[in-house]
């Protein structure tokens, strides 16, 4: 596997869905389903990701945990992905 540094930089789980939008289906697939064999703890990279920003962003974790990458195109993959960020990553519950 060859990693190129796209120069996508994302600093808040808000943006995330409009970055997702430039990803290529190998960015999508190295994030969403790689990473899952390459972490030890055995998230994806976005789930991780999430976490780093506590509970107040449970919820987009939560339906992040609803997304099963091996049952998705990695097109619908990106797809979904864009849809809950776009739903919850703006939001932060208290």
């Amino acid at each position: 596997m060859v990693v190129f540094d796209t120069d996508i930089r994302v600093e808040h789980p808000r943006d995330m869905a409009d970055a997702l939008a430039r990803f290529s289906p190998g960015s999508i697939f190295y994030h969403a389903i790689d990473a899952r064999q390459r972490r030890e703890d055995g998230l994806d990279d976005f789930r991780a990701w999430v976490d780093e920003f506590g509970p107040p962003f449970r919820p987009l974790r939560e339906a992040l945990d609803t997304i099963d990458p091996y049952f998705l195109t990695l097109s619908d993959l990106r797809n979904r992905l864009m849809e809950e960020f776009a739903r919850h990553g703006g939001e932060v519950k208290r």
